[in-house]
């Protein structure tokens, strides 16, 4: 009887309604190499590389039309290092990376127009440091900082014409008494709790 060092077949994964699910290479039970994923109506819905069964390599999500929404790198089933997501339009939609499934670094995310929203770190799937965030047409709206995923120290927000309208402190999370308020001519009142 011969010895199969390399027991490799393909394989094809289907929907209740019969039409094709996914397609690969299984290797010892296991899925291997580059798998397409498809929608019900035959659309391609993902491209993913595995390796003894675990997701290893570029991931890229497609949206019903085809259009590229998301990618992912994978090592040993887990995301790690580059991942950049896109609008259905292709305008880009976020951009940062991964460690061990969490998000870690600098991330910036764009709306549909491709106008920056919101930017900052993160330190184990936290947002951690300063963080900005921008009204719809890139107008600075807040920024402050994070600490293990919480509001901490001086946050300022801002109109939409760029005036400074509210200023106050953060603690762990938890709102601080001393908040101001600015009217649009820009004088300063205490905010009452």
């Amino acid at each position: 009887m011969p010895v199969m060092l390399h027991a490799q077949q393909a394989d094809t994964l289907y929907y209740g309604d019969g039409s094709i699910k996914a397609y690969g290479i299984v290797q010892h039970g296991k899925r291997q190499g580059l798998w397409q994923w498809l929608y019900p109506d035959g659309t391609r819905n993902a491209t993913v590389h595995y390796q003894k069964g675990a997701l290893n390599g570029w991931v890229k999500n497609y949206d019903f039309n085809g259009n590229l929404i998301g990618k992912e790198w994978y090592k040993a089933g887990l995301l790690q290092d580059t991942a950049v997501y896109y609008h259905s339009n292709g305008q880009l939609r976020s951009k940062g990376r991964f460690e061990h499934n969490l998000y870690q670094g600098r991330w910036m995310f764009w709306n549909e127009a491709g106008v920056l929203v919101r930017e900052g770190s993160y330190i184990n799937g936290l947002p951690e440091g300063r963080w900005k965030f921008y009204h719809d047409d890139g107008q600075l709206w807040q920024e402050g900082s994070f600490a293990e995923g919480k509001e901490e120290g001086l946050w300022q927000y801002y109109r939409e014409d760029g005036k400074l309208e509210y200023t106050g402190s953060w603690k762990k999370g938890n709102r601080l008494e001393d908040w101001y308020y600015y009217t649009p001519k820009g004088k300063k009142k205490k905010m009452k709790q």
